[in-house]
């Protein structure tokens, strides 16, 4: 038990460390447990390799060279990492063709891992950490290029030479867990139906090899845990197939010395030495929650349901939803996963002999996936607090502790439901009015969403012609505020920076109404302007929000010429903010609109290091001028307006 306390207080002093300051809520009751259970003196004896475990959490900050050479480990679509003597490096390049093993020598420049720049967003940052990639660099030049492919870049060049195209993705996603462009769509459902993790290669697979390797005849433990330790290396890292490999070789080395969640505790401790910040990857936080309440529920009635219960916040806090009917589509594929996954092994061995059938298998697997995708209900919820996480374990864990005493554990699981519940329906209680000029690169993407969820307005989404805004940024951040539905969605022109990613909007999330043409809609009041032309910036839509006591002012890319009209028609609004004419270029925000209105602050929702250098030092100089506080996406992120009752506050997700 003790070692079990000793990795606990592991991973909280890493979030501590890296600001998760609501954690020594936690901190604090398990040092109390643990004096109650062992003595104040020996808790506090407990707490001096966690202090020296302390020295150990620290980014390393090496300076790079502007020449590096190594190995080609892992390839993105715009980056790949190389393994050099200064550890993995995050290599950023939109040149020539790189492929897993190859050996680089290449020039760069220095760069930085950057934070998310919308709140609620993947940190790719952490995720990077995780994986024990501290650095980044831009490419500048190949200077050598040593074609080389490593192990399982022949096993995956291997593969590709299969001819059916499905039978290459599966397999190359269940026996190598290396995802491909046709495996997205299938990967989607699956996420969809909260089934997504089945398909990333974890401890299950290792159990289904496992199992395979006995049929066959290959019952001795040494021989297995060779075979098995030779395909976990030949992967590479791969966090969840590690833990269940030391699972299976900690216990035949320690026979009965130690219990399994003793042991368990004991792999946590040895991952976080090795890296601490493994604790940021979701491998690592899905198979050690997952696998640690396995344990704790063996022998209880109502076993099989801990681990997906057990899930359900890690899986509300990453895809912000929740299916349903997920447990039983869990329960259901994990055994065709498992059918499936012995499929393709037997297909590998026969060296595509059985390709075919394979073949065929896969396609009917799809077909279900996609019927069930189709058909499928979604309940969406907002990111999760930390008191939902501690209100929620803490009901789960004293329901494992209530089971033997014959029913008190139903009042546990209605708590359960009850927490869940007030997840679900707390948007709806929300007294507060949010603007929020979510950061889309560049582009112009606005919401406004009013008290208790009574309307949700999104004024125009961005566009990027390299990959979907709306699913990748827009509509997860909806998601984690609690937002179901728009009540409106208003295009104010047709430029492809203010509306291209309208339509995958319209086709991934609910919206009640599009409005192209100028009408009043909600709180949102149209001002109308004469036609001016046929060009467009001329013709924005420009709307006005009087909102929780402040006046906001949209205009879209509206020109100076267009903005002196606006003034003269509408003289007397009252703006307090501003949405800066088209990303702070000098052809929008005059001073006839700066001097009528004398706004105090300004958005500018721009693009960092666009092409054309917006926002304009001469637009800049002048909302300076006028004593305009100026927030601005390209280097503070994401920035929304809080306000209630007259208080407002400005947050912004980037610090300055």
């Amino acid at each position: 038990m003790f070692i079990i306390y000793l990795a606990l207080f592991m991973i909280m002093v890493i979030l501590l460390i890296n600001g998760t300051y609501a954690i020594i809520v936690v901190y604090g009751l398990l040092l109390y447990f643990c004096c109650c259970k062992y003595g104040v003196k020996m808790s506090l004896l407990l707490q001096l390799p966690v202090l020296l475990f302390c020295f150990m959490v620290k980014v390393p900050q090496a300076q790079l060279p502007s020449e590096l050479k190594g190995e080609v480990v892992e390839v993105g679509e715009y980056h790949y990492i190389l393994k050099t003597d200064y550890g993995k490096i995050r290599v950023v390049s939109h040149g020539q063709e790189i492929e897993k093993g190859n050996r680089l020598v290449i020039e760069v420049l220095p760069d930085s891992l950057s934070k998310p720049s919308n709140f609620n967003a993947f940190d790719n940052r952490l995720y990077c950490f995780s994986q024990k990639i501290f650095y980044q660099v831009k490419e500048q030049q190949l200077l050598s290029n040593d074609h080389h492919r490593s192990l399982i870049g022949k096993a995956e060049h291997w593969i590709e030479g299969f001819k059916n195209e499905k039978v290459v993705s599966m397999t190359k996603q269940l026996i190598l867990g290396i995802k491909d462009e046709a495996m997205a769509e299938l990967l989607e459902a699956g996420q969809n139906l909260s089934i997504v993790h089945l398909f990333a290669l974890s401890g299950m697979h290792l159990m289904i090899l496992k199992k395979l390797l006995e049929r066959i005849g290959i019952r001795q433990t040494k021989w297995l845990l060779f075979i098995l330790g030779a395909y976990v290396l030949f992967l590479g890292d791969v966090i969840s197939l590690w833990r269940a490999y030391l699972m299976l070789l900690f216990r035949y080395l320690l026979k009965d010395k130690g219990n399994d969640l003793e042991i368990l505790s004991g792999i946590s401790i040895l991952f976080c030495l090795y890296n601490p910040f493994v604790i940021y990857s979701l491998s690592y936080i899905f198979s050690f929650t997952i696998y640690a309440f396995i344990l704790l529920a063996k022998g209880h009635r109502f076993s099989f349901i801990y681990p997906y219960l057990a899930g359900i916040p890690i899986v509300l806090s990453t895809q912000f939803s929740l299916n349903p009917f997920s447990f039983f589509f869990i329960w259901l594929f994990s055994h065709v996963i498992e059918i499936l996954y012995g499929i393709v092994l037997l297909n590998v061995g026969c060296f595509n002999l059985l390709g075919t059938i394979t073949g065929f298998v896969i396609s009917q697997f799809e077909r279900v996936l996609y019927f069930l995708d189709h058909y499928s209900l979604e309940w969406i919820f907002m990111k999760p607090p930390m008191i939902f996480f501690l209100f929620y374990y803490g009901f789960l864990l004293l329901s494992l502790y209530h089971e033997p005493l014959k029913g008190s554990c139903y009042k546990d699981y209605l708590k359960l439901g009850g927490v869940i519940v007030i997840l679900y329906f707390y948007p709806y209680l929300q007294p507060y009015s949010r603007v929020t000029m979510i950061d889309v690169g560049q582009g112009d993407c606005f919401l406004i969403m009013q008290p208790f969820h009574q309307g949700n307005y999104l004024i125009d989404t961005g566009g990027n012609q390299n990959y979907d805004l709306a699913k990748k940024r827009i509509i997860p951040y909806l998601k984690s505020i609690g937002i179901k539905e728009l009540t409106a969605l208003i295009i104010t022109h047709d430029d492809y920076d203010h509306m291209g990613a309208s339509e995958s909007l319209q086709t991934h999330f609910i919206i009640n109404k599009v409005i192209t043409k100028g009408e009043d809609v909600g709180m949102l009041k149209y001002l109308p302007l004469p036609y001016a032309s046929e060009d467009k910036n001329a013709n924005s839509l420009v709307y006005y929000l009087y909102l929780n006591q402040l006046g906001y002012l949209f205009t879209g890319d509206l020109p100076i010429a267009q903005e002196e009209q606006l003034t003269a028609m509408y003289p007397q609004l009252e703006v307090n903010v501003l949405k800066v004419g088209h990303h702070g270029s000098n052809t929008s925000t005059g001073a006839l609109l700066l001097s009528t209105y004398q706004p105090h602050y300004g958005l500018i929702s721009v693009g960092r290091n666009n092409l054309y250098h917006h926002p304009n030092a001469l637009v800049l100089e002048r909302l300076k001028a006028y004593d305009v506080d100026i927030y601005r996406s390209d280097t503070m992120g994401m920035v929304e307006i809080v306000s209630l009752l007259g208080i407002h506050r400005i947050n912004y997700c980037r610090k300055t």
